[in-house]
């Protein structure tokens, strides 16, 4: 279906504000004439809008009708926010201080739409990582999404109305990068705090997902990468070889706030960056490094670190998936061929009858015979 860029309002460029698509009879017939957002009558809450995607997004959400609370510890970016799109609520806290931010959003009222989008990255070797460092950086980073959210959600539960929550999460919820152990493990634990808030709001109807984007060359992102090397690398990596723009960050996040993602929740969307899958592994041979044999495998230096499976390995794996036979073993394994090794994945107990995990799931152990 072919699209129309159409912009969003003058002095936000670059932001779809619709999706026209084309009048042919197949789309009249799906409804799709016209996808279009449109935020007017909502409250949304943003943190960390002083700058970067914070920003940027409130003054879409502001172009498209909602009325925000943009929240960010530094006044000045405040003041100058509030100049640039005049009926914007700012409120000015630290959210690392649990008290401070207890006052300071508990009297917000109503919110329909929460952007969890403030965050810190400390940059320091894992050696080096003092407690100030780590609880300033969960702090700000975990702890004020756990407790915002908590705020927003017993709002929405007690008016008995939908909500929408993106948190702004990273690619470095996945992958690892140097200097950044703190960081990483707040990321790491927003993607199972939003599968966790999605799973328990999902009920009343408040929808819960993340954005996890790769390099955003936002202050913040270029401070973190900060080695020309490093970004020389990863734009190497990616498959449009550039890196992801502040509008690309926030049109994903305007796509999960909005109706147009309805049934979404509990998702984490890697906007801007490479995601590799098991086909992808399998077909590239170890050919892409030539350190890379059949007799020496080595690491793939993508975001899952698996070795590169042998040749013999890829024609069984391709003929009999999706049992897929497992990558050679660092000591040899006794196996018996003629009986296959069964399984069963017993479930835990659930309260929920839609979260029980069907009994019939089994993993196969398959016998691998390793190179000689």
């Amino acid at each position: 279906m072919v699209t129309e860029r159409v912009p969003l309002a003058p002095g936000v460029p670059g932001y779809p504000e619709a999706e026209r698509a084309s009048s042919s009879p197949a789309g009249q017939r799906l409804g799709a004439s016209m996808m279009q957002l449109n935020f007017h009558g909502l409250k949304a809450l943003v943190t960390g809008a002083g700058k970067g995607i914070g920003r940027d997004t409130v003054k879409v959400l502001h172009a498209l009708g909602a009325r925000v609370v943009a929240v960010s510890r530094t006044n000045a970016d405040l003041v100058s926010l509030s100049k640039e799109c005049p009926g914007v609520e700012p409120v000015c806290v630290d959210l690392g201080d649990w008290e401070a931010t207890e006052r300071a959003l508990g009297s917000v009222g109503p919110v329909d739409l929460l952007v969890n989008n403030a965050a810190v990255a400390l940059t320091y070797p894992f050696l080096e990582t003092t407690k100030e460092v780590f609880d300033r950086s969960f702090n700000v980073n975990l702890r004020s999404v756990f407790q915002v959210s908590q705020i927003v959600a017993r709002g929405m539960i007690d008016r008995g109305v939908p909500g929408s929550i993106v948190n702004v999460s990273s690619m470095v919820a996945h992958v690892t990068f140097p200097n950044l152990a703190a960081y990483s493990c707040t990321k790491g634990g927003m993607t199972m705090l939003t599968k966790a808030m999605a799973m328990e709001l999902g009920p009343h109807k408040i929808r819960v997902n993340s954005v996890n984007p790769t390099v955003v060359l936002t202050a913040m992102g270029k401070h973190v990468t900060a080695d020309p090397e490093v970004l020389r690398k990863l734009k190497e990596r990616h498959p449009l070889q550039k890196f992801a723009e502040v509008e690309d960050v926030v049109n994903s996040i305007l796509f999960l706030l909005s109706d147009l993602s309805a049934s979404t929740s509990g998702f984490g969307h890697p906007c801007g960056r490479r995601v590799p899958g098991l086909l992808e592994r399998l077909a590239r041979r170890g050919q892409q490094d030539p350190a890379c044999s059949a007799k020496a495998p080595c690491l793939d230096h993508s975001s899952t670190h698996m070795p590169h499976p042998t040749g013999s390995q890829l024609s069984r794996s391709t003929s009999m998936l999706p049992t897929i036979a497992l990558p050679p073993l660092p000591v040899p394994q006794p196996c018996r061929p003629a009986a296959a090794t069964l399984i069963r994945i017993h479930p835990l107990p659930a309260r929920d009858p839609a979260l029980v995990i069907p009994t019939h799931h089994v993993l196969r152990c398959v016998p691998v015979h390793l190179p000689k």
